[in-house]
């Protein structure tokens, strides 16, 4: 079903109730996105167990300019930072109308992998957004893990089970972004040697990680295995709906901006 059915059902009912009760009619209608967002999700959202990941190749693959000029500068920021870059990955049919393209580096020495990414959404004529941001992820033991990222969009989805998760969205400085990195782990442990790629194919290694990270989402019930296809449950479609509406949103990104101020300061980056 299209959302634009489920926009046209809610009207209808905000109409039929408008008749029958203004005192129903009216908060009905200022609360349509807490209870028409979470439909919407439940049946309109898919996130497929097969997204594709294909090398990008640069001259016949297409991507927005703003995301070549982030990728390349982010890249040439990395390799002074002493990564090597392994290759640049387009990745589509994960969820409708978003594509990703994303640069995998590796700082073996440091038992640290870097993965530089850009976004874009697309929908209606002016309505798509570009993401970019970059993260740092370096795995301590068997279970645990340390990402760090300066990604401006909130996650709507539960903690992964044994995977520290620390975001500086306002930190753009790809020197602090890894400094801070770097302090934390030392805080944390010490690295697994090799870092979390260990000579694997880069491709492999991604496609493991977002299955876990989906694989976390259904043992928490938030997403349940539909065929080829992982689906919001009730649950998953009204937490992911109302953590991304205010007030939630406000108080989330507020309590993120805190910490990492406060991260920033007590590690000294």
């Amino acid at each position: 079903m299209k959302l634009q059915t489920f926009v046209i059902l809610a009207v209808v009912l905000v109409v039929v109730t408008f008749f029958i009760d203004l005192r129903v009619a009216i908060p009905l209608l200022l609360l349509a996105p807490y209870w028409l967002g979470p439909v919407a999700v439940r049946f309109l959202s898919r996130y497929s167990r097969a997204s594709q990941l294909t090398p990008f190749r640069p001259g016949v693959d297409v991507a927005p300019e703003p995301a070549r000029i982030y990728l390349a500068g982010a890249e040439n920021t990395l390799r002074g930072l002493g990564f090597t870059p392994l290759g640049c990955w387009r990745q589509s049919g994960f969820a409708s109308n978003v594509t990703a393209w994303l640069v995998v580096l590796d700082n073996a020495a440091a038992g640290t992998a870097a993965m530089t990414t850009a976004i874009q959404t697309t929908g209606a004529p002016g309505a798509g957004r570009l993401v970019t941001f970059a993260e740092l992820w370096t795995r301590l033991d068997t279970e645990r893990s340390l990402t760090t990222n300066n990604s401006p969009q909130p996650n709507a989805f539960d903690p992964v089970p044994g995977r520290t998760v620390e975001r500086f969205p306002s930190l753009w400085d790809l020197g602090r972004l890894c400094r801070a990195h770097e302090a934390l782990v030392r805080r944390m442990g010490t690295p697994q040697p090799g870092g979390p790629l260990a000579g694997r194919p880069t491709a492999e290694v991604v496609q493991e990680a977002m299955t876990r990270e989906m694989t976390a989402q259904v043992a928490a019930g938030f997403l349940f295995i539909d065929g080829d296809s992982y689906r919001p449950t009730w649950k998953g479609a009204a937490l992911m709906s109302w953590r991304l509406l205010w007030p939630a949103k406000a108080l989330r990104e507020a309590r993120v901006r805190r910490r990492a101020e406060a991260l920033l300061a007590e590690l000294g980056v």
